[in-house]
């Protein structure tokens, strides 16, 4: 259907009428002849008025040019993106041969010259699926794209939605098939279902019950298999049972494992009958092959399922649980180990069941409560039979017996030696019992257990709390007893009692010590002559240039004096000069020394190259560290530090820019290691070196740039990307350039604190730089 022209259209077609005084959107004007005299006259006139430019002539503007596009201050050929209407182009920037097609509103002269490929009363319009022309999106004539029919087979198409089959294959529509992942034909769903391809899984569309692989079409949707359906689909192993979903196939019928079968036994795929030796649960079994009245099966051990108890070897089925039970001490019945009824089998209730009362039966003596089994029966316990029996609460101790040594059984504590029965065993004597017992000389104290208050009994010093035990007594401190005791920090004295300690001796305040200083022993605090950790200065001027200096630390109460501390680098040049190098790696340098206004950081010495003593400079360092900024001599529209690299990129026209860092300890020499710079470029722009930068702050010519190395307190660069062979050549939209120039050492003739680099270019296009991408600078 065509479309009606867009009121945007409209609008166009009545603002070129108005401006132009013509039927801007009918035919075109027809010119009206003027007067032969007014024509002569005007003849006249042109021939008097300056010619148009040729190509290459200066100019000031585009109608100086017969070309009718003046660039640079030169007349060039009419360009197709110069947002001009020249040459033989029907609108700005197209419709000329090599122009872009015109798009929708805009001015055309013939079909050819729109992207919709019509061109009506001089400009271009929507293209419809019924003008009999393929344009627009159409994959063929009227048919196919996002808004036009599908198309037929045999016509041209781009994708499957193009054609009416769905199937788009070297660029055109063919017939559908099996295998083609489109619904087309006769099929009921996506490649399946119908006369000609296989039948749909479940919940696909179906029309005939041959549609579906389970056979079965309700609603038009496969449905799934059920084990009702008298069908022998899903995973059943026989008609309408087996399987995962079925109930169990009786005996004779297929299965495919136990699980298939009522008798849960599967033998050569079909169903067998149950046995008391098949592993399985089945038949009149109360569990696997036992229980039950089935002749051969044996009972069941305890805790297998049961009926009653005839199915168990206990002869006891849990009413509750249903559950074979394991013999008892308490079911009345001989039974499990027990050498009597209730009784035996394991002695003492370890094991088996209590021991037997003398007189009853018995195999071993731990099936007697008295150890003693003679005869086939229990006989009467002894203090000394080597048995526990009787009313022993040990072997032949406790009770009516002598005392218990420690660990052995009790009821009290008069059964045990230690006087403590705790929780049924006789307890080695505490030191929080209550009691004097082991080794202690009072109760609860002296010897293993804590000292002795006054008072309390003791054998020698150490058993009491005042180290002083006089006459099995132990005394109160005093200040003459030869002890460390009372408030005393060392033997006699401290503790605000006795008199201050000698130098050594333990403290615990300054107040304890007669040097007023109680400091940090290896083992404690001690009266000291410093103060622990105290630091001080004894000497200056030590070491590099007199840089360092000598301390005296206090450690464990003395003064311990060090070596030369403290001395700094300005550069990896002066650790090389003053024999501090320890070859290649890193150090830890002061650029401008006690000044501090630069921080100590760690950098990478080359001390091999040239002799050594370069400082390497990494992006970051420059840029943290080292002050390092970004200066503008002609701006661009993007100038920015990213990720410690300088970056810009200009609009359309030039830019020049500089980074300088500062270098306090200055430098001469200089060299790039494994550098590389990078062209930031905008889209289908392009980056070019070539013109050689000679001062800093001069920009470029031409149509390339540089980037450049050197001082940045002498006038211009020392060394350059061009000056080392780049050429106008060297362009790119986004590559990496590495350095040419190796390793190549270069001198810039005086000593200076700035290290500098400069780039730019200039062009029509959107150009740039990352100058420094990677790499490091190495100074010296």
């Amino acid at each position: 259907m065509q479309r009606p022209l867009p009121s945007a259209l409209a609008l166009i077609c009545f603002l070129l009428a108005m401006s132009l005084g013509v039927a801007a959107c009918g035919k075109k004007p027809t010119l009206t002849p003027r007067d032969p005299d007014q024509n002569n006259e005007n003849n006249t006139t042109n021939n008097t008025e300056p010619k148009l430019k040729l190509l290459g002539d200066n100019c000031s503007d585009n109608a100086q040019c017969e070309s009718g596009a003046c660039r640079l201050a030169r007349c060039v050929t009419s360009l197709c993106n110069d947002s001009q209407k020249n040459g033989d182009e029907t609108d700005v920037d197209c419709g000329a041969p090599g122009c872009p097609l015109c798009d929708i509103g805009k001015i055309c002269e013939q079909d050819i010259d729109c992207v919709s490929g019509i061109c009506e009363a001089d400009v271009c319009v929507v293209s419809r699926c019924e003008d009999g022309v393929r344009n627009g999106l159409e994959s063929d004539v009227d048919c196919g794209g996002l808004f036009c029919d599908p198309c037929a087979d045999g016509s041209r198409c781009a994708d499957a939605s193009d054609c009416e089959s769905s199937v788009c294959t070297g660029e055109a529509c063919i017939a559908g098939t099996c295998e083609d992942n489109a619904q087309n034909g006769a099929e009921t769903a996506l490649n399946c279902g119908g006369p000609v391809c296989e039948p749909c899984v479940d919940l696909l569309g179906c029309v005939l019950a041959s549609d579906c692989v389970s056979g079965v079409c309700e609603n038009g949707l496969c449905s799934i298999p059920s084990c009702i359906d008298d069908r022998p689909n899903g995973s059943e192993t026989d008609l309408n049972c087996g399987g995962n979903d079925c109930a169990p196939c009786a005996d004779a019928l297929g299965c495919g494992q136990a699980s298939d079968c009522q008798s849960n036994v599967c033998q050569t795929m079909t169903c067998a009958s149950a046995a008391c030796d098949d592993g399985k649960i089945n038949g009149d079994e109360t569990d696997k092959d036992c229980g039950g009245p089935v002749p051969g099966c044996p009972r069941c051990a305890p805790n297998l399922a049961c009926l009653t108890g005839a199915d168990c070897l206990s002869a006891i089925c849990d009413p509750a649980t249903l559950k074979c039970s394991g013999a008892t001490c308490s079911d009345f019945v001989r039974n499990g180990l027990e050498s009597d009824v209730d009784c035996g089998g394991g002695g003492g209730g370890t094991g088996g069941c209590q021991g037997c009362a003398d007189d009853r039966a018995c195999s071993i003596g731990s099936d007697c409560a008295s150890l003693i089994c003679t005869g086939g029966r229990c006989q009467s316990s002894g203090c000394s039979d080597g048995q526990r029996n009787g009313s022993e609460t040990g072997v032949d101790c406790g009770g009516m017996c002598g005392k218990c040594p420690d660990l052995s059984a009790c009821l009290v504590n008069d059964d045990c030696i230690s006087g403590r029965c705790v929780n049924g065993s006789c307890a080695a004597a505490g030191c929080t019992d209550g009691i004097r017992n082991g080794l202690e000389t009072d109760v609860d104290c002296g010897n293993l257990c804590p000292k002795c208050a006054d008072g309390k009994a003791c054998l020698f010093n150490f058993n009491c709390v005042s180290e002083v035990c006089n006459n099995t007594t132990c005394q109160q401190p005093t200040c003459t007893d030869g002890a460390t005791n009372g408030m005393e920090t060392d033997t006699d004295c401290g503790g605000g009692v006795c008199p201050q300690c000698a130098l050594d001796a333990t403290c615990g305040n300054d107040g304890d010590c007669t040097s007023a200083i109680c400091g940090g022993g290896a083992n404690g605090p001690i009266c000291s002559v410093c103060r622990e950790r105290a630091e001080q200065v004894t000497a200056t001027q030590c070491g590099y240039q007199g840089r360092g200096r000598i301390e005296q630390t206090c450690v464990n109460g003395a003064w311990t004096t060090s070596d030369c501390v403290g001395v700094w680098y300005r550069s990896c040049k002066e650790i090389l000069e003053a024999g501090a190098s320890t070859g290649d790696g890193i150090y830890k340098i002061e650029p401008d020394g006690p000044a501090m206004v630069f921080s100590e950081f760690s950098v990478f010495c080359d001390m091999t190259t040239d002799g050594g003593g370069w400082t390497e400079i990494t992006q970051c360092n420059a840029q943290s560290k080292l002050n390092g900024v970004l200066t503008a001599v002609d701006d661009a529209a993007n100038a920015r530090i990213t990720a410690c690299a300088p970056i810009t990129q200009d609009a359309s026209d030039s830019h020049t820019y500089y980074y300088t860092f500062d270098w306090p300890a200055s430098f001469e020499e200089f060299y790039l290691n494994l550098y590389e710079a990078k062209a930031n470029s905008g889209v289908n722009s392009l980056s070019e070196l070539g013109h050689i930068q000679a001062d800093w702050l001069v920009g470029y010519s031409g149509s390339s740039g540089d980037i450049s190395f050197g001082s940045g307190t002498q006038l211009g660069p020392i060394t350059s990307f061009s000056r080392f062979g780049a050429t106008a050549s060297t362009q790119c939209f986004d590559c990496v350039i590495p350095w040419a120039g190796g390793t190549q050492i270069y001198d810039i003739n005086q000593m200076s604190t700035k290290f500098r680099i400069g780039w730019g270019e200039t062009g029509g296009e959107p150009e740039g730089w990352i100058p420094w991408y990677k790499g490091t600078i190495r100074i010296r």
